[in-house]
């Protein structure tokens, strides 16, 4: 018997249970997570349903590999913010300010950071969200697959906990890393009903 694309019921209701009681968000376990074939999967299929040709993405640097290329791939413009050791490795809120432009469709933000291992602060994170929202045509792309290997005095904070984030953000997890877990391939997107619909689409198929 063939199972649903989007996985067992059983596996989506533990997913939004651990973000209820980990960070109090509220997740609709049927509309609003998705199974997926590894987090890297979720990160193509979002591509592919938000991006379009003109549409610019921004990418701080040092980044995953695989980011620029779905970029590519979807038919956007990838613009690559550069950080230092001056500033962690991490973009600053001034930085992403002067970045944005009427083009921009999303900012892919990754923390504990691939490869870089830095951590945005609840401070930092606060003042890039607040520039979001002034933006309502830019979404976050939020890859939080490092969120368990973080230590001391850092502490992993959800974009999704700040003000008028939750509607515009769509995260995306996985178990690989956290839980030695690499040759599974599972992992998941969690995004409000409206953007899942569109990337349940492509799963589909």
């Amino acid at each position: 018997q063939y199972q649903s694309y989007k996985g067992l019921p059983q596996l989506t209701e533990a997913m939004a249970d651990f973000y209820q009681k980990r960070y109090a968000v509220t997740l609709n376990p049927e509309d609003e997570i998705l199974p997926l074939m590894g987090s890297k999967e979720g990160i193509m299929h979002i591509s592919m349903a938000f991006l379009n040709p003109g549409d610019e993405v921004l990418i701080p640097a040092p980044y995953w590999v695989s980011y620029p290329e779905m970029v590519t791939l979807s038919g956007a413009k990838k613009v690559i913010l550069k950080t230092n050791i001056k500033s962690n490795f991490l973009i600053t809120p001034e930085q992403l300010e002067k970045a944005i432009t009427p083009k921009s469709r999303m900012l892919i933000l990754c923390s504990p950071s691939n490869p870089s291992g830095a951590v945005y602060s609840k401070e930092t994170l606060q003042k890039i969200c607040e520039i979001v929202t002034k933006h309502p045509r830019l979404l976050v792309l939020w890859d939080e697959i490092y969120e368990h290997i973080i230590y001391a005095p850092n502490e992993h904070v959800s974009v999704t906990s700040f003000p008028d984030m939750r509607e515009r953000t769509i995260m995306v997890n996985g178990f690989s890393k956290s839980f030695a877990m690499t040759g599974w391939r599972l992992g998941y997107s969690a995004a409000p009903e409206h953007f899942s619909k569109a990337f349940n689409m492509l799963q589909s198929q």
